[in-house]
């Protein structure tokens, strides 16, 4: 233990040592129950050493932010400097290897949120890395968070500044540090801890990611961006750095088109073998959202397991009404042949299923519009089928209505229906009556 470590604390044990000092677990003599980390630089450290501590434990004074490290108590006398700040559980190359994908990404999103903080206060850091990225317990059994530490490098900084100071030509650490960095350090700006930004999300990817998994490839973009050798084509700043990364991790799905994500929710039901009210409530709900994109509705809606189709038109037909008006609107552009079957298969299903009668109307009219322009033989068979199957009065109504104010439907319903037992309000409607 230093001869001079300060008398207002109980040194419990050496946590680190090295070229900068000696950094201690101790505590409070006053409150021996909060853990506090002491950092004691070497007593023969230079001139410049002693002005970055000193501009460490400044900077990291004025930032006050629960994802940067406090300075609790300090002292500057030239003679024996330290100061205490929390004890942490380790950084976040030490912490890393014990979490998942999800606590790991979070401590980095920690980190972001407290240097882009730092950057509205008009401070640099220019020397992130996870070791300078402190991992704390989450208060009653939370998760873990992180905080911003290690100013020493950083600098304060105003709107109109240069940038330019008088320090070495090259600083920071390899593998994390800018290229400009290494070649005009006094002239960095706020870029440079984007680009190390950059570099620990990679690590945290490459540590606790599945390699070219669905998060890793959405992320990369993110890491691309932040981490381009020219500082022009980086984010422009941290907070929007912080933006694109929420919103893939809070919104995974925002880079995905609406069918892909369709198709995706479809197939976990089908995965999970889910068709409850609960468990298509999250697909009826996106059907809705997205009804007006033509071609997640007519790649999706006609391509629906049955027992799918059969579970959102009981759960949740208030939904399918809009999205299935919204599909039938789509049908009026030209059709493939092949598309047009699968179109009408599709609505045979939900009128044998749905008890509905906007649904059933919808349905019903669509299907005979369909096989009036197309008069297609097995087109024509369906249809036929759906209306001799029809018993609700009122798409009957609707349906007589249809044919006596579409001389096509009109045209195709005496060619095809004639034989067919029909309600004399049909038979009336297509006889011209």
């Amino acid at each position: 233990m230093p001869d001079d470590f300060p008398a207002q604390y109980l040194p419990i044990r050496k946590i680190a040592s090295g070229g900068f000092g000696s950094v201690w677990e101790a505590r409070e003599k006053h409150d021996p129950d909060r853990p506090v980390v002491i950092k004691i630089p070497l007593a023969l450290m230079d001139d410049e050493d002693r002005v970055r501590f000193s501009r460490e434990v400044r900077l990291q004074s004025q930032l006050n932010h629960r994802n940067i490290l406090p300075v609790l108590d300090h002292s500057l006398d030239m003679a024996n400097p330290w100061y205490a700040a929390p004890l942490a559980e380790g950084n976040m190359a030490e912490v890393l290897p014990i979490l998942g994908e999800s606590d790991a990404l979070a401590l980095f999103g920690d980190a972001l949120t407290g240097v882009a903080f730092a950057h509205r206060n008009r401070v640099l850091h220019r020397d992130l890395k996870p070791e300078n990225v402190l991992v704390f317990a989450g208060n009653g059994g939370g998760r873990r968070y992180a905080r911003v530490a290690d100013f020493g490098l950083g600098r304060a900084f105003t709107r109109d500044a240069s940038f330019r100071t008088a320090s070495r030509l090259g600083a920071g650490t390899p593998g994390w540090a800018a290229p400009e960095q290494w070649t005009d350090f006094g002239g960095v700006d706020h870029r440079a801890d984007i680009y190390s930004l950059g570099q620990i999300l990679a690590y945290v990817l490459a540590t606790v990611a599945v390699p070219d998994s669905p998060l890793t490839r959405r992320l990369e973009y993110c890491v691309r961006t932040a981490t381009a050798v020219n500082a022009d084509h980086r984010y422009r700043t941290a907070e929007e750095f912080h933006d694109d990364f929420r919103l893939v991790i809070d919104h995974p799905t925002s880079l995905q088109r609406p069918v892909d994500t369709a198709l995706g929710l479809i197939q976990a039901l089908i995965e999970n073998e889910s068709a409850d009210l609960e468990s298509t409530r999250q697909l009826a709900q996106f059907l809705l959202e997205h009804r007006d994109d033509f071609q997640l509705a007519t790649r999706t809606l006609p391509r629906l397991p049955y027992v799918l189709l059969q579970a959102l038109l009981a759960h949740h037909a208030p939904a399918m009404l809009p999205v299935l008006e919204s599909y039938v609107s789509f049908l009026e552009e030209p059709l493939a042949l092949d598309y047009v079957m699968t179109s009408l298969r599709f609505i045979e299903d939900v009128l044998g299923i749905s008890p509905d009668g906007a649904t059933r109307e919808l349905s019903l009219l669509a299907s005979v519009t369909l096989a009036a322009r197309y008069s297609i033989a097995e087109a024509n068979y369906i249809v036929s089928r759906c209306v001799a199957a029809e018993r609700d009065e009122t798409v009957i109504q609707a349906l007589a209505h249809h044919v006596r104010t579409h001389p096509a439907v009109a045209d195709w319903c005496r060619a095809n229906l004639r034989h067919l037992s029909l309600p004399p309000v049909l038979l009336r409607a297509i006889e011209g009556d």
